[in-house]
């Protein structure tokens, strides 16, 4: 079992050998970020135009063409000189990284879409064994837990594409 891995889509079976578990440990939020005084919207980042990055491990996350990053800092500092349209990763770690560059006012950001964390099990009997246990683990201790991240969360809009 490996845990965690951010679930990029619907189907719960990775390949011929690997699934995800039912069981959402925690969602990740992930934002569009746009320069502040940029006119293009969120929403307008699919149409096909627009130079869009986010981390290099995540670009089969959009149905949307985007350019792989190693570098968040280097992505952000081209946001904010207009090099790129925009950039599209998980919330905590790039709001983060903003704060650090101090571009809170330089830059402005749009909800996109929250993906869950799940385990990757083998798909075999000890996975689907696994996934039962998780089943009935995992929920209870996110409705008892007060940490924030593992509480379960109302669902958001995500941004139509």
């Amino acid at each position: 079992m490996h845990v965690p891995l951010l679930q990029s889509d619907d189907n719960l079976l990775i390949d011929e050998n690997l699934m995800y578990s039912e069981a959402s440990f925690f969602e990740v939020p992930f934002n569009v970020y746009m320069e502040a005084d940029s006119e293009i919207s969120g929403s307008d980042i699919w149409s096909g135009g627009e130079l869009i990055e986010t981390d290099a491990a995540h670009t089969h996350f959009f149905p949307f063409s985007v350019t792989g990053s190693h570098c968040m800092e280097c992505s952000l500092r081209k946001l904010v000189r207009g090099r790129i349209d925009a950039y599209i990763y998980a919330e905590v770690t790039t709001e983060r990284t903003i704060k650090k560059l101090d571009f809170g006012h330089k830059i402005r950001r749009e909800f996109y879409k929250t993906f869950p964390v799940k385990a990757v099990l083998p798909r075999n009997e000890c996975g689907e064994e696994l996934n039962r246990k998780l089943n009935s683990l995992v929920p209870a201790a996110r409705r008892a837990t007060t940490n924030p991240t593992f509480r379960a969360k109302p669902k958001t809009p995500e941004l139509s594409n």
